[in-house]
């Protein structure tokens, strides 16, 4: 995708290739956050000994778990908003092209 504009105005690039590889770590990063909540909920505190100990790492692994689902929240509404952004460019695009065409070709 591609905006230009003579004058004052600089040209704005969007690269769906950019667009994909950023859409492409985010989507991963979600899935390495969740086999981490998982592999921290199957850990059994118990053996720890101490139960003050053991309350402490489980509560850390529910505020881990709470906030691992937090991020991937925001990341899979990030590479939403990406997919929009990538959409939305090449509507404007589209439109661009269309009125920037001399009469005779519309």
């Amino acid at each position: 995708m591609q905006l230009s504009r003579e004058g004052n105005v600089p040209d704005l690039y969007v690269q769906d290739a950019v667009l994909a590889e950023l859409r492409s770590r985010l989507a991963g990063l979600c899935g390495r956050l969740e086999g981490a909540g998982g592999g921290l909920r199957q850990v059994d505190a118990a053996g720890m000994g101490a139960v003050p100990l053991i309350e402490r790492l489980d509560d850390f692994a529910n505020e881990w778990n709470y906030g691992i689902g937090q991020i991937g929240k925001r990341t899979d509404g990030a590479v939403n908003a990406l997919v929009q952004i990538g959409r939305t460019f090449d509507e404007v695009e589209r439109v661009l092209a269309e009125a920037c065409r001399p009469p005779e070709a519309q």
